[in-house]
Order: structure tokens, then sequence, then C-alpha cells
């Protein structure tokens, strides 16, 4: 194995597999799907408490499908601008999944809270039936926090506030990680490559990677 082994160069993630159509068309129509989805779920708001084992079925499933049609637009954006941070396209893009995947979850805060707040035997009631096997462990889960959750008000101010936070500290991170470059091999090379030889068998290739990324 060598160094040039380890960087995995000509690798490249197949990410149009989580889009039914190419590019930004595919994201924007995984993100209108949401939108319909979110759109059977709102009228639940406010009225958990009395629902049915079959509605709250219906809900749960609900969610379970928007998580994936969120989950499936936001790794591509994400990961494609893993990619190439330095694409302005690619950084637009993320931004605008993250924007419409934070209004959905400013939608739904209510879900999980009036979740919580349900009587234990009412809960377990309803988590008995088989057809929440899938969901059951995330459900006990949320009613585990109880304790910590804030009101819904408080919980959407700290959703929205998400998206010029923490998330944007990260790709405020990521932006500068992906522009930092080494010096090897008479080469520059970008700091994953370094960080990548450190995993070399042969203990002068860790070395001189080791002493570039110091």
């Amino acid at each position: 194995m060598t160094a040039t082994d380890l960087t995995a160069a000509d690798i490249a993630w197949a990410l149009e597999t989580l889009l039914p159509d190419p590019g930004d068309k595919g994201v924007d129509a995984l993100l209108d799907e949401a939108d319909g989805v979110t759109a059977r779920i709102t009228p639940f708001r406010g009225r958990i408490a009395a629902c049915s084992t079959d509605e709250i079925v219906d809900l749960v499933t609900h969610v379970a499908s928007l998580s994936e049609l969120i989950g499936r637009a936001s790794s591509y954006a994400g990961l494609r601008f893993a990619t190439d941070t330095s694409d302005p396209t690619r950084g637009a893009l993320m931004m605008r999944v993250e924007e419409r995947a934070t209004a959905t979850g400013t939608q739904l805060v209510f879900f999980e809270l009036e979740w919580a707040a349900l009587d234990d035997a009412v809960a377990e009631a309803h988590l008995a039936d088989p057809r929440l096997d899938f969901a059951r462990h995330h459900l006990r889960s949320v009613r585990r926090y109880r304790p910590h959750l804030l009101t819904e008000p408080e919980e959407v101010v700290l959703t929205e506030k998400n998206i010029t936070g923490a998330s944007a500290w990260v790709r405020l991170f990521d932006e500068l990680e992906s522009a930092i470059l080494l010096e090897l091999d008479g080469e520059s090379v970008s700091l994953e490559a370094g960080l990548s030889r450190l995993g070399s068998p042969d203990a002068e290739v860790r070395r001189v990677a080791a002493e570039a990324v110091t």
C-alpha cells in the first residue's frame, strides 16, 4: 500500500441515486413532496392527546416519510458541497435546503412536544400497536427528554436560530478547513490528503505527513 492508495482520489459518491431527478430539479422535487407531507401533518397540531391509535400510526408514518425526504435532499446538498466548498452554487443549494428544512421543522415542533406530554399509559397503549414497531424506539426516546423540553414558542425560536447559529459555524469551519493546503512531496495537497497519509503503514510517510499537518 502506498500513500496514493490512501487518498481515494478516484472515488466519488453516486449522489444522484438520492434524487428522483438529476441536480437541483431533483432536490426541489423532494422538498416540494416534503411540503405536501407537512400539510398532512400540521392538522394534528393541538389534538395529539385526543388521537386514536390509528391516527397516531398515520401521523407517525407521515413524520417518518417527511424525515426521509428532507434527509435525502440534505444529504445530497451537504455531500455535494463537501466535495467542493469553494463552489458558490453548491453552497447556495445547501443553504436553500437548510432554509426549507428549518421552515418545515418549525411547523412540526408541536409533534414531539405533544407526544412527550401524553400520559404514560396512553402513550404505551399506542406503542403496543405492531404498526409502530418501526418507530417505537424513537418515540420512547422522545419521551425520555420531557424534563428538558421547552415550550413550543421557545423550541421554534431555537429551530429558527440554528440556521444562523450552529449550522452556520459548521459550514464556515468546512469552508476554512477545505482551503488549507499542505506541502507534501514538493506539491500542494489538501488537508484531507495529508491526514489520510497518517494511516500509512510506512513510518516515514506518516512522519512527513505529520510534520506537514502540524
